[in-house]
C-alpha cells in the first residue's frame, strides 16, 4: 500500500511547480467533485441510461457524460466549427465555491470587464445555471468594480441668469467671444498672400442667434471697429 502510494506521488509531483498537465487534471478533478455534489441524480441516471428526473435544472440541457466523466452541454452544435469546450460546455451549479472561484478568474482575466464580457468569456468552457445572475452577485462584492462605479460628486449650479430666461428682441443682450486665427484673403488670383485674422461671435441671451464679423487682430481698435459694424447690422444690445 505504502509502494503504491509512493509511486503515485512520483507520477504526479515531478519538480517543485506544478505541469499544465497536473493543473488540467487538478481541474477537472474539482468539476468531477462539484457535479458530484450538486447533479448525483443526473449523474447516476445518464451511467445507467435512464432519463432524467423530472424537476431537474438540467432537461432543457440534454446532457450527457464525457470520456472523461464530465457532464456537458448537449444540443446541436457538435459539427460547427467552434472548439469542443465552445460546443458543449461543462456544466457547474452557481451555488458551488469552485463555481465562485472560477468566475472570479474570468472577471480578472478579462481585466474586470463587465457582466456581459465576463459572462461571453465564462462561456468558451463552462455553462453555469443562473450564469448572469451568478456574476452580478459576484461584481457587487469586487472592490475594485465598486471603486469605478462610485458616482463623483457634481457641484450643484446656479440659477440661470435673468436674460437667458426672459424672451426679448433678439441680440438686446448678447455675448461676444472670438475664434480663430484664420487666414483671409481680401481678392482672388495669384500674388495675393493671406492674412491673419480672427471672428468675432455674438450670440444672443433669449434666442442663441449668432451673428460673425471678422476682426483683423487683438487690438481694442479692431473690436471696435467690429462692434460698430455688428450694431449697425442687429441695433445696439
Amino acid at each position: 500500500m505504502a509502494r503504491c502510494a509512493a509511486s503515485s506521488r512520483a507520477t504526479f509531483v515531478s519538480g517543485p511547480t506544478l505541469s499544465p498537465q497536473e493543473l488540467e487534471e487538478a481541474r477537472r478533478a474539482w468539476i468531477r467533485r462539484v457535479q458530484a455534489a450538486w447533479y448525483d441524480a443526473e449523474l447516476k441516471a445518464l451511467a445507467k441510461d435512464h432519463p432524467l428526473p423530472g424537476r431537474s435544472p438540467l432537461i432543457k440541457l440534454a446532457p450527457f457524460c464525457d470520456d472523461d466523466k464530465l457532464l456537458r452541454v448537449g444540443g446541436r452544435l457538435k459539427h460547427s466549427l467552434l472548439s469542443p469546450n465552445e460546443r458543449h460546455p461543462v456544466i457547474l451549479s452557481a451555488a458551488s465555491r469552485c463555481t465562485a472561484l472560477i468566475i472570479d478568474a474570468c472577471h480578472r482575466k478579462t481585466l474586470h470587464g463587465r457582466v456581459q464580457l465576463t459572462l461571453g468569456t465564462l462561456r468558451q468552457r463552462y455553462w453555469i445555471s443562473s450564469g448572469r445572475a451568478a456574476i452580478k452577485q459576484h461584481l457587487h462584492r469586487c472592490v475594485k468594480c465598486v471603486r469605478w462605479r462610485v458616482a463623483s460628486p457634481r457641484t450643484a449650479m446656479g440659477n440661470l441668469p435673468r436674460p437667458r430666461v426672459t424672451a426679448s428682441r433678439v441680440f438686446t443682450h448678447t455675448r461676444v467671444d472670438y475664434a480663430g486665427p484664420v487666414q483671409l484673403r481680401t481678392t482672388k488670383g495669384r500674388g495675393h498672400r493671406a492674412h491673419k485674422a480672427f471672428l468675432a461671435i455674438y450670440v444672443c441671451f433669449s434666442t442663441k442667434a449668432v451673428h460673425l464679423e471678422v476682426v483683423s487682430d487683438y487690438s481694442t481698435d479692431a473690436f471696435l471697429a467690429a462692434f460698430r459694424q455688428f450694431v449697425s447690422h442687429r441695433g445696439l444690445c
